[in-house]
């Protein structure tokens, strides 16, 4: 046998738990925009349609 060290995050570090606190937010976000990536979509390929 041999010793294995793995790092990980330190959930008590304030820093940590903000960060983690912004990238849930940014997540829950992301799942508001859907409707308008899907219109961007649209959009766009009606812009990319014209030009040719």
């Amino acid at each position: 046998m041999r010793l294995l060290q793995i790092w990980v995050p330190d959930r008590a570090n304030e820093k940590y738990l903000a960060d983690m606190k912004r990238e849930y937010a940014s997540i829950n976000r992301a799942d508001e925009q859907e409707d308008i990536m899907e219109w961007l979509d649209d959009v766009s390929g009606w812009i990319w349609e014209e030009s040719e």
